[in-house]
């Protein structure tokens, strides 16, 4: 049995009354779940999702998945270094920006706490995003909401979540061994 393999099995038996999805990334395997009504589309980051009745040139929101590699050999040595490193990027691009620091967002599956930012560009294009950065060993996993307007980041903020907290782990493939 391959390692994927087993670790699919795994993830059932933890969880035998929730069917498991496995997002295969560039960057490996995400146990995580897309929302309903959701579906995958051409876009920027691991994975980018649109709302099935959505176009991809007008759609008022979408979400996509990214990561960050932290650790001693990075510039973001910890899961807090990135986050601060990442509001601050954002305040220098947008001068008139905002980031608000929202609840925790528990993760049962991956028993985990993820923390949430909501930022506001103060521009009228791409203006409110709702950020959850996921803490894993040697990453961050970042789900962001992208919406072009107030009451479209509203409408889309319970998919973001619960799609967020449906995340089980991941398997990212180990470098290959120097010889």
């Amino acid at each position: 049995m391959s390692l994927l393999s087993a670790l699919f099995v795994l993830l059932s038996l933890a969880h035998p009354q929730e069917p498991r999805e496995m997002l295969a990334t560039e960057e490996g395997l995400i146990a995580i779940d897309i929302p309903k009504g959701w579906v995958r589309s051409e876009g920027p980051g691991l994975a980018f999702f649109l709302r099935e009745k959505d176009d991809p040139r007008t759609a008022p929101a979408c979400i996509y998945l990214s990561s960050a590699p932290i650790g001693p050999d990075e510039d973001a040595k910890t899961f807090d270094d990135f986050v601060e490193s990442d509001i601050n990027s954002f305040k220098r691009r947008f001068k008139n920006g905002r980031a608000e620091k929202e609840n925790d967002l528990e993760l049962p599956r991956a028993k985990l706490k993820a923390t949430v930012y909501t930022f506001l560009s103060g521009e009228t294009t791409n203006a409110f995003e709702e950020i959850i950065y996921i803490p894993e060993s040697h990453r961050v996993l970042i789900l962001v909401l992208s919406a072009k307007t107030a009451e479209a980041l509203a409408s889309a903020r319970p998919d973001l979540h619960s799609f967020a907290q449906s995340y089980s782990g991941s398997i990212v493939e180990a470098p290959a061994s120097p010889n």
